[in-house]
Parts: structure tokens; C-alpha cells; sequence
């Protein structure tokens, strides 16, 4: 079960040397003290749920059109040097891991052309 085995790499030297404690969740409970069985699949339905990344939230498109709010360089319109590079300009949910894919927009896309750019202050 990928909960136990996180909890193994949690108390590998690795993490133990630089974290004072590790926590399941927000329950309190250090993960030196191993969980039943059934006390797992009670943590599991208390603290763990799908999370929804928001897209689409930040209309890309033409200047010239009211509905939009950054340019095909991410640029915010009526904004200087105000980028928008993450899901909300993607115009619908990817079928794709939204992480994967916003990164595919931030790295593979936009950082290469934002290189090129100077006097440009980013943050």
C-alpha cells in the first residue's frame, strides 16, 4: 500500500536528518507509531480526497478581445511585465496531470522566449 511505503521513506536517514518529526497529516500522530490496519483505513477516509487544480480561469487571447486577460506571450493585458504562466490560461481542463502539463507551459514554453527577454523583472 503506497501509504506504508511512504511512510518507510519518511523515516529513511535522509528525511529523519533534516525533519524533527513527520506527521500523518494533520492527525498529530508521528509516523514512528505504525498504524493498524484499521486504524489506516480510518486515517485514509478522515484526512485524504482528490484535489482539483483550477484552469481556465485566466482567458488567453487576442488584446483586442474584452474577454481576455493575458496575450499569447502570457503577458497580462494592460499590465507591464506581469505574467500569467500556470493552468488558469489553459481554456479547459487537460486530460493530462494539470501539474505536468502547466510545467510543459512554464518550462518548454514560455522559459526559453522569456531568456530572450531583457529589463523584464521576474519574481
Amino acid at each position: 500500500m503506497a501509504s506504508r511505503r511512504l511512510r518507510d521513506i519518511c523515516l529513511q536517514p535522509a528525511v529523519t536528518n533534516i525533519a524533527s518529526r513527520v506527521d500523518y497529516g494533520v492527525s498529530g500522530r508521528s509516523m514512528d507509531e505504525p498504524f493498524t490496519d484499521a486504524e489506516l483505513d480510518d486515517w485514509l477516509f478522515a484526512e485524504c480526497s482528490d484535489a482539483q487544480h483550477a484552469s481556465g480561469t485566466c482567458r488567453l487571447g487576442a488584446p483586442d478581445d474584452a474577454r481576455s486577460v493575458v496575450d499569447h506571450e502570457c503577458r497580462v493585458i494592460g499590465c507591464t511585465g506581469l505574467r500569467v504562466i500556470d493552468a488558469s490560461i489553459m481554456p479547459e481542463v487537460p486530460r493530462a496531470n494539470t501539474h505536468l502539463t502547466t510545467v510543459a507551459i512554464a518550462e518548454q514554453r514560455m522559459a526559453d522566449r522569456l531568456k530572450g527577454e531583457k529589463g523584464e523583472v521576474f519574481g
